[in-house]
């Protein structure tokens, strides 16, 4: 009796290399190399992220990032499935027909809050520049505006005569049709 071995690794496709993330403005963008080797058909990609919540509460489990499921691009945007401050696992693997890759991890975790921030200066920002200052000083001033008309109409009112004041408050008579009713 003699054993059989066979080996699945001939039938393996090599993994995708240089696993990297771009993340510039809260746009975290996986990307990485096809394997070097042929295929008939279109290779394609599965991206999967593991993060605080899966590593700790769900035994290590893998999510699908649902956009970069069996897609030709070797790049994948992931900025809606990493929402959260913590850090993130990241593998991607291929496929090629019916041949898989293993899959090649990201080296190290991934945390939103590295992403970078690109500066840029459009021509309607120069404008916006030099009139930044109006917006709060105008504020400033109809406050102060509006203070001083409200104080001096509550110190006339506190400080009105009675005779000059029944001049500017003159109370009529009620009609004589709601006198009687009364």
């Amino acid at each position: 009796m003699s054993d059989l071995v066979v080996s699945t690794d001939i039938w393996t496709l090599p993994a995708p290399s240089r696993v990297s993330m771009d993340s510039v403005d809260m746009r975290h963008t996986l990307r990485w190399r096809p394997p070097q080797a042929p295929c008939n058909t279109t290779v394609l990609y599965s991206v999967q992220y593991q993060g605080y919540f899966e590593l700790l509460l769900r035994n290590g489990s893998w999510v699908d990032a649902a956009e970069c499921q069996r897609i030709p691009q070797t790049h994948c945007d992931l900025s809606f499935d990493l929402g959260s401050d913590s850090d993130y696992n990241l593998q991607v693997r291929a496929e090629c027909g019916s041949q898989r890759s293993a899959w090649t991890r990201l080296s190290r975790a991934f945390n939103r809050r590295d992403s970078k921030t690109k500066h840029t200066l459009l021509q309607g920002q120069r404008r916006a520049r030099s009139a930044a200052w109006k917006r709060p000083t105008t504020v400033t001033v109809t406050v102060i505006v509006m203070a001083g008309l409200l104080f001096a109409l509550f110190w006339s009112v506190v400080h009105c005569r009675p005779d000059a004041c029944q001049t500017y408050f003159h109370k009529e008579p009620l009609p004589q049709s709601l006198v009687s009713a009364v």
